[in-house]
Formats: C-alpha cells, sequence, structure tokens
C-alpha cells in the first residue's frame, strides 16, 4: 500500500477575507497570482462554483524544463468540491501526464482565517502525486502565496 502525502503552507496576509476570496475566485485575477516564478498560466475555462471546473495549463519560462504534460507545460483539470463563501475552497486537481508518479486525484484545501493584523490563508494538498517534489511544492505554494498577497494588498 503506497503511502500518501499532504503539504501545506500559509501566510498571514494584510487584508480582509473577503478580498482575498474574490482574488480566488475570479478568473482575471487566478492569472496573476496562481503560477508560481518562473511559470506562466493559461486558462481554458474556469468556472468557480460547486461542481464548476476548470482546465489550466501551467507553462514553463525556460522551454528546456520538461513538465508533467510533456514539452514544458502541466496540464491541469479540476473541479470545485466546496466553496464557503470567504471560508475556504477544495478542489479536486488531476495533471494530465502519461507518467503515473503524477496519477491520481489531489485535493487541494485553501482555507481563510481572521487574524489580528489580516487574514491566514492556508493552502493544504493532500494525495500529493510521488513525481512532485516535496520541496519544490513547498516553494510553489508559498510563491503563490506571495504573489497573492502583493495582489491583493497593492489596492
Amino acid at each position: 500500500m503506497s503511502e500518501t502525502r499532504t503539504d501545506t503552507a500559509f501566510r498571514l496576509i494584510k487584508a480582509t477575507a473577503p478580498k482575498i476570496w474574490d482574488a480566488l475566485t475570479r478568473q482575471s485575477a487566478i492569472r496573476q497570482w496562481k503560477a508560481p516564478a518562473g511559470m506562466h498560466l493559461e486558462i481554458f475555462h474556469y468556472n468557480a462554483r460547486v461542481d464548476g471546473t476548470y482546465r489550466v495549463v501551467l507553462r514553463y519560462d525556460n522551454p528546456s524544463i520538461k513538465g508533467k504534460s510533456g514539452e514544458n507545460a502541466d496540464v491541469v483539470n479540476g473541479r470545485f468540491l466546496e466553496m464557503e463563501l470567504n471560508k475556504k475552497i477544495v478542489e479536486a486537481v488531476h495533471f494530465e501526464s502519461e507518467d503515473t508518479s503524477f496519477a491520481g486525484e489531489m485535493i487541494l484545501t485553501t482555507e481563510l482565517s481572521p487574524e489580528k493584523g489580516g487574514t491566514r490563508v492556508t493552502f493544504t494538498a493532500e494525495n500529493v502525486p510521488p513525481g512532485i517534489a516535496h520541496e519544490d511544492h513547498i516553494k510553489g505554494m508559498e510563491a503563490s502565496l506571495e504573489q497573492l498577497s502583493e495582489l491583493v494588498t497593492r489596492n
């Protein structure tokens, strides 16, 4: 029996939960913060509601880096399982890949918790495919949180 892995990252963002929620669910905002450094995001469709789906491609800026889906891209298909306004989003994510080390359904949970000085945003990824290196995943989640923070605090 294989073990499952859970990766978590969090950040206190100096913004209200509603402002962060907007950036988490609005397609034009997603493009600005979700891709980690060294990548850019293309959205093919994005329907932020329970049972809504999305399809995105993360492309490496460096064309020599091989992605999970071939060439230099990670193709991601997702579905929103749960959405609690200004509090929590739960998504099921699948990578398109011929490499079985990226197979399976990863569950991503984003939680917003008001705290003194802002809102704590926590990303939790459960059932992380073994092909995703732990350190790289944590760095990627932290980079996305930093970019989310920059987006919602610059206005």
